[in-house]
């Protein structure tokens, strides 16, 4: 049975919240059992709460809370709060869904042209939902690269690439049957970096290291997902629990 499309999470939706603050990006990940319109009431009653704006990214379908609280248990603030200021660029990678509502008073509030079609209107406000979380209008790679920096060599430390290789194949699987980024890549696929680059973890990927990759759906060569096998087995194997392994359906290979 696949966690991501258990009938018993079939009414559960995970949404992601950003409480944006000077040089932090503090993200509520939380579920609602009431649909969409449970996401939007959970939205008004928590800003009412906060002294600053929040921003819905948007939600998940029968998704599993626990997986993403497991995910990113290394950053938990409080409670569901948890400090994304360096791992926000997961978020350009998911299917989320965002509210029409949503959409609607954006358009209403944000934009100068109201004759653009739903369509763009998503693209605009993902694009402001990037900047809200990077902090800045336009998207500077090498940028990006320069600020993960001091991650990058503090974390390089405790992880074993060899460790990670050895089960390269599981962890591929686990991945791909995790449907985390169904809707939106192709399946992921070992293959060598052309260049030095850094994964959607902020964690490096050198120069003819193998690592896994997919390509946007319908956009070839486009945004492609990158994932080190280091950041594979931290947040695909390390950080989450057996059961959650387990629940996925596919047939386990050997390391």
């Amino acid at each position: 049975m696949n966690i991501f499309a258990d009938e018993n999470l079939q009414s559960e939706y995970v949404y992601f919240i950003l409480q944006r603050e000077p040089n932090k990006r503090y993200v509520k990940i939380g579920r609602s059992d009431k649909g969409e319109q449970g996401v939007l009431n959970r939205l008004s009653s928590l800003q009412t709460a906060s002294p600053f704006d929040l921003i819905l990214l948007g939600y998940l379908k029968n998704a599993s809370e626990n997986f993403w609280h497991d995910h990113y248990s290394d950053y938990k603030v409080k409670r569901e709060w948890f400090d994304l200021s360096f791992d926000y660029h997961v978020f350009r990678h998911l299917n989320l869904t965002v509210p029409q509502k949503t959409l609607n008073d954006f358009k209403k509030d944000k934009l100068d042209d109201q004759t653009l079609d739903d369509h763009e209107v998503l693209k605009k406000y993902r694009k402001y939902c990037f900047s809200c979380l990077w902090g800045i209008e336009n998207y500077d790679h090498f940028f990006y690269i320069k600020d993960c920096q001091q991650k990058v060599y503090t974390e390089s430390f405790k992880y074993n690439f060899k460790k990670a290789y050895e089960i390269r194949h599981l962890l591929c699987d686990i991945i791909n049957n995790s449907k985390m980024f169904a809707g939106r890549y192709l399946p992921l696929r070992f293959s060598d970096a052309r260049k030095c680059t850094v994964d959607i973890y902020g964690f490096p990927i050198t120069s003819t290291q193998l690592h896994l990759y997919a390509e946007e759906i319908g956009r070839f060569n486009y945004n492609p997902l990158r994932i080190s096998l280091v950041s594979a087995y931290k947040y695909f194997y390390e950080n989450v629990s057996q059961q959650w392994r387990d629940s996925l359906n596919f047939e386990k290979m050997e390391s």
